[in-house]
């Protein structure tokens, strides 16, 4: 008798045995079928950029493994202590590295900022800004007055250190 899972037709991830071919969704960190409807394309147009790159081909489903990103994220847990629906953690790890390591996440927010941009009428880029200055001043003290912090530090109190018994 076989350990793996037998084949179910049109399932998402060509990796047999995997738990995460057809996840259903469980935690509040998965992505909505509404959520997926919108990111899918734009994450489909990434993954491309990525399969020309020289590796492995990924074969866990994308949804699950950005189900499992988020996951990550949002608890802030360990890779290692990913829940078994998901994808397991070393493939996991190995993608978000690779996204990362090309910077994908970014061009991902960029294209679904675009498109909610013109959805409400707006120029893709914004054509203004905002810089907060209160952090400035401190920073600009400091180069000025360069023995502040020697002198702040002469005018601590000095103890002797305590023995131990």
């Amino acid at each position: 008798m076989s350990s793996y899972l037998p084949a179910v037709p049109g399932a998402s991830s060509t990796c047999p045995g995997c738990l995460c071919r057809d996840r259903v969704r469980r935690y509040p960190s998965d992505l909505t079928d509404a959520q997926w409807k919108v990111l899918q394309p734009h994450a489909r147009q990434v993954m491309d950029q990525l399969r020309r790159a020289a590796g492995r081909p990924m074969v866990h489903d994308l949804r699950a493994m950005l189900d499992a990103v988020g996951y990550i994220v949002r608890n802030g847990i360990e890779w290692r202590a990913l829940p078994i629906d998901f994808p397991p953690w070393e493939a996991v790890y190995a993608f978000f590295q690779r996204w990362s390591e090309r910077q994908l996440p970014h061009l991902l927010v960029d294209r679904l900022r675009a498109r909610l941009r013109t959805g409400v009428g707006r120029d893709v880029q914004p054509t203004a800004g905002i810089m907060d200055a209160i952090g400035q001043g401190r920073r600009h003290r400091r180069r000025r007055d360069p023995g502040l912090r020697q002198r702040q530090e002469d005018q601590r109190p000095q103890t002797p250190p305590r023995g131990r018994h």
